[in-house]
């Protein structure tokens, strides 16, 4: 492993409510800090940010960023992304 491979960041802008993307990281890191979550060396920060609107339309907005080793990051992410799959049902 690398220098490098240390300073990985993924950023997911997700339409999935901060509540849901935080009990997700919760069960992954119960010892959090409510902010920031671990999952092996990558760090997890769910931020919460306005609502988007479309006219009467409002769908939810969080930033889930993930920073550190490459290869731990990576499987963070699909994990994230397995989890909250929609078929669309």
């Amino acid at each position: 492993m690398s220098v490098k491979d240390d300073f990985y960041t993924y950023t997911i802008d997700s339409s999935i409510d901060v509540w849901m993307v935080k009990s997700y990281f919760n069960k992954k890191d119960p010892r959090n800090s409510g902010e920031t979550y671990q999952i092996n060396h990558c760090s997890i920060k769910v931020i919460s940010k306005p609502d988007r609107c479309l006219g009467s339309v409002k769908t939810p907005c969080t930033t889930i960023v993930f920073q550190g080793n490459r290869e731990d990051c990576e499987l963070a992410v699909q994990g994230y992304r397995l989890h909250f799959l929609s078929a669309g049902g």
